[in-house]
């Protein structure tokens, strides 16, 4: 009996791996596949047959011949027919949808106004989208991401500030309607995926990426994996508090997101400005027209940035850090800013830079996550670098 157990997980071991290989490397013949994996090749022609059985592998036509002749080989590619999926961040005043194949290539972006709106409105929206891509495209959807704005442990919502969620399983209410897998995630951490699993082309195995909007959080990745710690609140950053003199009026610490965040930057160039319809848009050509508050008030968030990205390089010693902030993107050069004010305690300097797709790093995250929990493959192993457009 324990024979048979562990023969088994060998055979379901070697199926994730071919299937793995296929995805990231296919078309592939089966000898190739053989050769990458050092798998026995009539074990890899009994998996991949399995694997087309089962749908998630399709032969997409025949190689060429060796030198010595023979038959041509046959190429195997994964079945980007397989179905769909769902991505969706809920936000503050926005609740953002993407759509996706199953190999992570946009399909559809559609954003609500849902600022006024409560957790049972929202739940709708994301059911009308779901069914409305059922019936729109040829394919399923297979499964579904949720982006919170707060802690996540365990694929529950332990906080969030922007939408009260009047007690209810936010897993079990989607997944009860819509009859797939729903995984939730932070959205810094969804973020951190995006980047390693769509951007990094070296290949890193430890990098952190700091999301700058309504607060700030950090998605934490080390040695390929997300790291969430002991209850899902790593990465909860913007929570540290600052004693400084300067901006302590009261004595009083402060979070650091009430200092630096894009949201705490907006409001406080609106109260000093005495116009509290400021956009974020008016507010980046005021810095550029080189008003005097706007410019003082961006800049000393600057520093703070600078501060957060300080303490979390020498208290990870990254690889890496992306920044993922919709204001820097539209102001790149603060990104200099902000980095020549960070010190560096040996000779080397961490690579810091912007992440490549602001508007949807998140929700692409959440594909990669539901994508991989759908192949029941670990995180991380799936490399979708290449598969975007």
């Amino acid at each position: 009996m324990v024979m048979e157990t562990n023969i088994s997980q060998v055979r379901e071991t070697n199926e994730r791996r071919v299937l793995q290989e296929v995805f990231n490397a296919g078309p592939i013949s089966r000898s190739q596949i053989s050769r990458n994996l050092r798998l026995n090749k009539v074990t890899v022609s009994d998996i991949v047959a399995s694997l087309i059985n089962k749908k998630y592998l399709v032969e997409t036509g025949f190689g060429t011949s060796s030198k010595s002749g023979g038959r041509k080989p046959t190429f195997v590619s994964f079945n980007k027919r397989l179905g769909n999926v769902a991505a969706f961040e809920m936000g503050y005043e926005t609740l953002k949808y993407l759509l996706t194949s199953i190999e992570g290539k946009a399909l559809y972006h559609q954003e609500f106004a849902v600022k006024s709106l409560g957790i049972r409105q929202r739940l709708a929206i994301i059911q009308k989208c779901f069914e409305e891509a059922n019936r729109s495209q040829s394919v399923p959807v297979l499964g579904l991401a949720i982006a919170i704005h707060g802690i996540v442990d365990q694929n529950q919502v332990l906080y969030t500030p922007f939408v009260e969620l009047e007690g209810l399983d936010l897993v079990y209410e989607l997944e009860t309607r819509l009859n797939v897998p729903v995984v939730l995630e932070n959205e810094a951490n969804l973020s951190a995926i995006y980047e390693r699993d769509f951007e990094n082309n070296n290949n890193v195995g430890n990098l952190v990426c700091i999301s700058i909007h309504k607060g700030i959080g950090a998605g934490i990745i080390i040695k390929n994996q997300l790291y969430t710690g002991h209850h899902g609140e790593a990465g909860e950053i913007g929570q540290t508090t600052v004693y400084d003199p300067k901006v302590n009026d009261d004595n009083l610490p402060r979070t650091i997101e009430s200092i630096c965040s894009e949201d705490s930057m907006v409001n406080q160039i609106r109260q000093q400005k005495a116009d509290f319809q400021l956009s974020r848009s008016d507010i980046v050509n005021m810095y550029r027209d080189g008003d005097a508050v706007t410019q003082k008030v961006i800049n000393n968030a600057c520093f703070y940035i600078a501060n957060i990205l300080y303490n979390t390089i020498v208290t990870l010693d990254p690889t890496r850090v992306s920044i993922n902030s919709p204001l820097i993107r539209e102001l790149p050069e603060l990104l200099d800013q902000i980095t020549n004010a960070v010190p560096h305690v040996t000779g080397e300097r961490t690579k810091i830079d912007l992440i490549e797709n602001v508007d949807d790093a998140t929700l692409l995250g959440g594909c990669s996550k539901i994508i991989h929990h759908i192949l029941d493959l670990r995180s991380g192993v799936l490399n979708f670098n290449g598969k975007k457009n």
